[in-house]
């Protein structure tokens, strides 16, 4: 995938063996998009290889706003 691009909005899950959060997909959302995600994806890690299904409502849209992000909030390291 291509690097982030700062101030952009992706749509993101946490991965379920190791918390980091990833992209669904490469390109950025638009600005006041409404997502439908209507369907559960199988999705694998970048940084760990977990494969798991996401339900839509784990898919989310997220701003990246700064290097080290990633991690979902309370997780343990």
């Amino acid at each position: 995938m291509k690097a982030k691009e700062l101030g952009k909005s992706y749509l993101v899950v946490f991965c379920k063996g190791c918390q980091a959060g990833f992209r669904v997909q490469e390109a950025p959302v638009p600005d006041g998009a409404k997502v439908q995600i209507a369907q559960p994806q199988t999705l694998k890690c970048p940084r760990c290889a977990h494969r798991a299904e996401y339900q839509p409502k784990e898919i989310r849209i997220a701003k990246f706003q700064k290097e080290g992000l990633g991690k979902r909030r309370g997780a343990a390291s």
